[in-house]
């Protein structure tokens, strides 16, 4: 993996976002010869608040609702589910939204989305697809879902309603199947609706995977077109047939935005990296780079997001994504190793056989059609070692108690999905990546700094087990909650006197190199005849005669 890190001597330092378009990755395509299942181009669940919501009643003033809100909110509430939370069919709620109405008698609730400010232009066959029903424990849940396309955001009179269900809690779930193609060319708004039917109490409404999806008819074969200077790629099958017929044209990669927050990052912040992918052909995957390092991989949306540790040297960003029939775009920094090998055969195998291609795949060497990742670090179940939402399967829904996670603080999500804090997934909040094998990993020194002495930390998942009272006027089940920590694993130390034993995280949990220390090494340091002891950009130092300086503003030598 490739590393950037700090040298003792003359130090520049560079805050910047470098952005740039990298031409390999262009991939041909054959004529296609079956559909591929329905692609998702809107999951409105990674999107849910990217709608304005609203809630209203009989003689209520209609209001804009906080996104994402609290179950405490009697104006009514939207948040997202997660596999801690329960269906009335007794599955975990997967990607799905509770939408509350307003807790008055008819009261209701609606979330609006306005299809281009998402980068979403309907076309003949797109459909809106999903279940419609409760939250376990609803018994007395009984509202009115309806779907709703606006052709005129923002007037009055371009409202229609394209389907309604009316719901109870009686063990079902209900599906939506509406085509869009009427809509097709348009700028229109999608409203997802909910009534109460009388009182409110307990609509614990939910949409289960709501998303816009599309027909694409796939090639049989991908053939990679790359630039003069480089030896093209070998045939590459989406198939495991092993010849076909050359393809006549190219097919393009995905458009790719990158954004950050704060936009001009100083020295010790948290960044939070936005990355949106738009294809017509639908989005199979985003790979987001820090400094030449993979950092988060999101399969199957146009959105992918990444939040940094506190910086400590220069952010460089870079974004590789695909579409389904093998087009790779590239933006930003991506390493010298990975960007020649865009679009190589590897990427477009099924090493697994599950019908995932393995760039696409969150676990590529053991099946998992159905790609699930019950904690969404982007590993999945299959492979997942260090999951907190499954570290309790064997107990009842009622019986497992919210888990508790540790590292730098400790946090229980309650009214979030499990893993979340204020909207932020643990892994993003502590560690620097997620290993292979779905475990965070924290270096404190975050890479290859020969000049500070860092600690590496690795995340585990234990389960902690609470007696029962199954007898006396109230009795208590056996209760289970999971526990995520990190714990102590290697610290930078001298293997010599002149070389120093360097430990870093990477995809594969621990990795470890050895530096040079021309001064020495000392105390799981290299000696640094720098006056400030290294790269220390808050005191003045001198090294072989020079001292640094400022460039201007915003830049340090």
């Amino acid at each position: 993996m490739q590393r950037f890190f700090r040298i003792c001597s003359l130090t520049t330092l560079f805050l910047s976002f470098l952005l740039f378009q990298n031409p390999v990755g262009v991939l041909s395509t054959a004529e296609g010869s079956h559909l591929l299942s329905p692609i998702t181009m809107l999951g409105i669940f990674d999107h849910y608040c990217d709608g304005r919501w609203f809630s209203g009643g009989l003689q209520q003033q209609e209001i804009e609702l906080p996104c994402p809100g609290s179950e405490t909110d009697d104006r009514g509430f939207v948040r997202p589910l997660g596999p801690n939370f329960t269906l009335e069919t007794d599955q975990p709620a997967e990607r799905s939204i509770q939408t509350h109405p307003r807790w008055v008698t008819d009261g209701y609730i609606y979330g609006a989305y306005n299809l281009h400010n998402l980068g979403i232009d309907l076309q003949p066959g797109d459909r809106f697809v999903s279940e419609v029903g409760f939250l376990k424990g609803a018994g007395a849940g009984e509202v009115r879902f309806s779907l709703w396309y606006d052709t005129k955001p923002g007037q009055a009179g371009g409202e229609a309603m394209l389907v309604e269900r009316d719901d109870t809690h009686d063990g079902k779930l209900r599906d939506i199947n509406v085509d869009l193609s009427g809509y097709s060319g348009g700028t229109g708004t999608l409203i997802l609706r909910v009534d109460a039917k009388g009182s409110s109490a307990q609509d614990w409404a939910v949409w289960i995977n709501p998303r816009i999806e599309r027909q694409v008819t796939p090639t049989s074969a991908v053939t990679q077109t790359l630039p003069p200077t480089l030896t093209p790629s070998p045939t590459i099958t989406l198939t495991r047939e092993p010849t076909f017929t050359p393809p006549p044209e190219a097919v393009q990669g995905p458009s790719i935005q990158i954004s950050m927050l704060p936009q001009d990052p100083k020295l010790t912040d948290r960044v939070k990296i936005h990355v949106e992918a738009l294809d017509p052909l639908g989005v199979a995957f985003i790979k987001i780079y820090v400094n030449g390092d993979p950092v988060r991989t999101c399969q199957g949306t146009q959105t992918c997001e990444y939040t940094t540790p506190p910086l400590g040297e220069g952010l460089e960003v870079g974004a590789v994504a695909g579409n389904w029939q093998g087009g790779v775009g590239v933006m930003g920094l991506v390493p010298e190793a990975i960007a020649p090998r865009i679009g190589e055969p590897w990427w477009w195998e099924d090493e697994d056989e599950d019908g995932v291609i393995n760039i696409a795949d969150n676990c590529v060497s053991n099946p998992n059609p159905d790609q699930l990742d019950s904690d969404m670090d982007g590993v999945g179940d299959v492979c997942d070692t260090c999951d907190a939402t499954r570290a309790c399967e064997s107990f009842w829904p009622d019986e497992v108690l919210s888990p508790e996670y540790c590292c730098q603080a400790c946090f229980i999500s309650d009214s979030e999905p499990f893993g979340f804090q204020d909207g932020t997934l643990y892994t993003q909040l502590w560690y620097d990546l997620v290993s292979r094998s779905g475990c965070g990993c924290m270096d404190t020194d975050h890479g290859l700094i020969p000049f500070e002495q860092g600690s590496v930390y690795e995340e585990s998942v234990i389960s902690r087990f609470y007696m029962g009272m199954p007898s006396g006027p109230h009795p208590v089940p056996d209760r289970c909650q999971a526990l995520s920590r990190c714990e102590f694993s290697m610290e930078d130390q001298c293997a010599n006197a002149t070389q120093l034993r360097e430990f870093y995280c990477d995809s594969n949990g621990v990795g470890s190199t050895l530096i040079d220390c021309p001064e020495g090494c000392v105390d799981g340091v290299c000696v640094c005849p720098d006056t400030d002891g290294g790269s220390d950009y808050y005191t003045p130092g001198t090294v072989a005669g020079q001292s640094d300086v400022c460039l201007d503003e915003r830049r340090l030598r």
